[in-house]
């Protein structure tokens, strides 16, 4: 199975990556997705990831880079649960699709989200973590699948994020 994350970067990138899971199937028939997504912003303290051909120092206070990664069910000890974990990230171990609520409980993993709100101060909260990670295990129905990352959709992302995100300030 192949799942599509599709992200929008915050504050110039620098603020919080947003994004949500879907399938090619999934956006064919109509806009509907596994969950939405919160990770860390794209770029921390002027360093980012590998993007666009630069090759700069990976930073676990940034997201994972874009790109296509194998992802496969594992036990983890820090959370005592099976988990996602996403395998052969350039100068990363133990990154995992697990679940959290705050962007700040993140070190470049993905937390899969129901519902994203924020405040005045742009810091960014998802909510009903816990569900939608069971959401996503359900919906994969294995052990593995495939992860695709892009970020070549920003306004078309972010108009997705807004239908049911509606009071956030992006």
């Amino acid at each position: 199975m192949q799942v599509l994350l599709k992200r929008y970067y915050t504050k110039n990138g620098d603020g919080a990556t947003l994004g949500y899971f879907t399938t090619q199937d999934k956006e064919a028939i109509n806009f509907d997705p596994i969950c939405y997504t919160l990770e860390r912003p794209l770029f921390h303290k002027g360093v980012s990831n590998k993007r666009d051909d630069k090759k700069t120092p990976i930073n676990e206070s940034c997201c994972i880079p874009i790109g296509k990664y194998k992802v496969k069910k594992t036990f983890s000890p820090k959370f005592q649960t099976d988990l996602f974990l996403v395998l052969n990230v350039e100068g990363r171990d133990g990154i995992r699709i697990h679940q959290a609520n705050w962007m700040q409980q993140l070190h470049g993993c993905i937390a899969p989200v129901d519902w994203i709100i924020n405040d005045k101060t742009k810091i960014f909260t998802g909510l009903n973590s816990a569900e939608s990670l069971q959401a996503l295990n359900k919906f994969i129905g294995g052990n593995e699948f495939t992860l695709t990352i892009i970020d070549n959709e920003q306004e078309l992302v972010k108009q997705k994020l807004l239908i049911k995100n509606k009071n956030l300030v992006l």
